[in-house]
């Protein structure tokens, strides 16, 4: 595993999805296209590997990711956690401004204001999608991992329960 940083800090916004997209076309250019890029939060608490172990044997898409579902039923992948082929990652738009008026027309909800801060994974997603690229959405934030955005009180209560516990 080699960890890669962003020359930009990611804090939201279209910035933020131009780095995430650039940094992925610049790291999937130097590996072989069948391996994988992990994007995952500094709030996200790892429980079991299982799903590196699906990710790793799984052979015929090129995005997995937590399924999340808006108000009006639409799937797309949640942010804590997913992962890109490096194969996949010169095919992906930088174009945010497409990207942007496909969110506005998918999601009804979508009322942002140019330049405000937007769905990072809602973007990848969209960018996967308009580059005609297999898609699988599976559940595995329990299984896995605990993202702290959506199960606060439990990684609050796990990082208690693991202080002064070095993991290597």
């Amino acid at each position: 595993m080699i960890i890669h940083r962003t020359d930009h800090q990611a804090r939201g916004g279209w910035k933020m999805v131009q780095t995430e997209l650039a940094t992925y076309r610049k790291i999937g250019n130097d590996l072989p296209p069948s391996d994988w890029l992990m994007k995952c939060d500094c709030d996200t608490f790892w429980l079991h590997d299982a799903i590196l172990k699906y990710v790793n044997n799984n052979e015929e898409v090129s995005l997995i990711g937590n399924t999340c579902i808006n108000k009006e039923l639409i799937a797309w992948t949640q942010g804590g956690c997913y992962f890109v082929r490096a194969g996949a990652a010169d095919k992906l738009e930088l174009d945010t401004e497409r990207l942007e008026a496909q969110m506005a027309r998918t999601f009804r909800e979508w009322h942002r204001k140019p330049g405000e801060c937007c769905n990072e994974d809602l973007c990848v997603f969209l960018a996967v999608l308009r580059a005609k690229l297999p898609v699988e959405l599976r559940y595995y934030y329990n299984d896995s991992l605990i993202h702290f955005c959506e199960r606060k009180n439990e990684m609050i209560k796990l990082a208690q329960a693991t202080e002064g516990v070095h993991v290597y």
